[in-house]
């Protein structure tokens, strides 16, 4: 269902800037000098619930949630496999589609359609829980989705046919 421009754009440049523009599918632990990250991972490095995926899935619960989820799409035969191999969330496949599910159960394309404002929200919820919250690096969240909207051409659908090469000319 990310198929639309504003879509296509939202959940890349989230993606980009929660996997260290896609160079990373395990969050690293934070520099001493940022305390409200510090704080934050506090709650989860000890557990090995750390974020994991492009979209950076954080605790058990979530942990738990998301192989349910999987085992109900028929995707896993076990709801508690990604509890007890958590570092599965790190591979391409699950990082991709824990991004997605978490984007589908959050309902964040309401945001995703609504452009600039509803970006915000977006990092919000992805970063901090709550659409009403501003998310942790927000301004540069903002920069990186402008490139995102900047690359993808205006009523970009994906998947949508796109015009090719001239057919009528004939080899000679």
């Amino acid at each position: 269902g990310i198929v639309s421009e504003l879509q296509v754009a939202a959940f890349l440049a989230t993606a980009a800037f929660e996997s260290m523009y896609f160079r990373k599918t395990k969050e690293g632990k934070a520099q001493p000098t940022s305390t409200a990250w510090i704080k934050y991972q506090s709650k989860y490095w000890h557990t090995n619930y750390m974020g994991r995926g492009i979209f950076q899935t954080t605790s058990e619960k979530n942990y738990r949630i998301f192989g349910q989820k999987m085992k109900r799409k028929g995707l896993v035969t076990d709801s508690e496999l990604f509890v007890k191999q958590p570092q599965l969330l790190e591979q391409p496949e699950w990082a991709v589609e824990s991004a997605c599910e978490f984007w589908e159960t959050n309902g964040l394309d309401k945001y995703a359609r609504q452009g600039f404002k509803g970006f915000t929200a977006l990092q919000g919820v992805v970063n901090r829980g709550r659409a009403d919250k501003v998310a942790l690096g927000q301004a540069d969240r903002l920069l990186v989705y402008e490139k995102a909207r900047l690359a993808l051409p205006d009523d970009f659908i994906l998947g949508a046919s796109t015009p090719t090469a001239d057919t009528t000319a004939t080899d000679s």
